[in-house]
């Protein structure tokens, strides 16, 4: 704490001096939290954001420091309202899976992944592998039941179609739903006209 303190105080010369940069804010936010005092480091990073809305790079770092520090649920609130600030729903995808799966809203995760392979339809095997850490049969029968869902409003015309099927699939014999499993091969081989769908890849 000592060594905290002493860092600090040297940061806050600097910025008593005149020598601030918001580099150097966040830094002090940090110390503060490593200190001990959690609520003045949680307001001079919600003061960063606020005279800094234009600045992605900020939202990141500070994003970044909740998420170590085991602020989940501050930072997915945190990267939601930088996409609300650039206006790009794409912005922070990985992030907010991440921060949502950590705080226990698993259904906000998955949902976030499915919007990763809309946007990108070559990261499903990297969706793929997250889903597959979890090792948690309940919480992939949930991840299918919702991508069920949301397959429900993609086009059969959009790229990510075929990936976030697939995927589909791929939950449904992971968690032993085999005829269901056949029957969403069947239904999207009959949908496409495809004869080379991989239903066990």
């Amino acid at each position: 704490l000592r060594e905290y303190g002493e860092a600090l105080t040297v940061v806050q010369e600097h910025l008593d001096e005149g020598h601030g940069s918001s580099q150097l804010r966040v830094r002090e936010g940090e110390l503060h939290y490593l200190a001990g005092d959690r609520e003045e480091a949680l307001r001079i990073w919600d003061d960063l954001i606020s005279t800094n809305r234009d600045n992605i790079q900020i939202y990141y770092q500070i994003g970044s420091l909740l998420m170590n520090h085991r602020e989940y649920e501050r930072a997915s609130v945190l990267y939601e309202s930088a996409r609300q600030e650039f206006g790009d729903e794409s912005l922070f995808i990985n992030e907010v899976a991440a921060s949502r799966m950590q705080s226990g809203d698993f259904a906000g995760a998955i949902r976030e992944y499915f919007r990763l392979i809309r946007q990108n339809p070559n990261q499903v095997n990297f969706v793929q592998q997250r889903l597959l850490r979890m090792q948690d049969r309940d919480m992939l029968v949930t991840a299918a039941t919702e991508l069920h869902r949301y397959i429900e409003g993609v086009e059969l015309s959009d790229p990510s179609y075929p990936p976030l099927h697939q995927l589909f699939i791929w939950l449904l014999v992971e968690t032993e739903q085999y005829q269901l499993a056949v029957e969403a091969a069947q239904e999207y081989e009959s949908a496409t006209e495809s004869l080379t769908y991989a239903l066990f890849t």
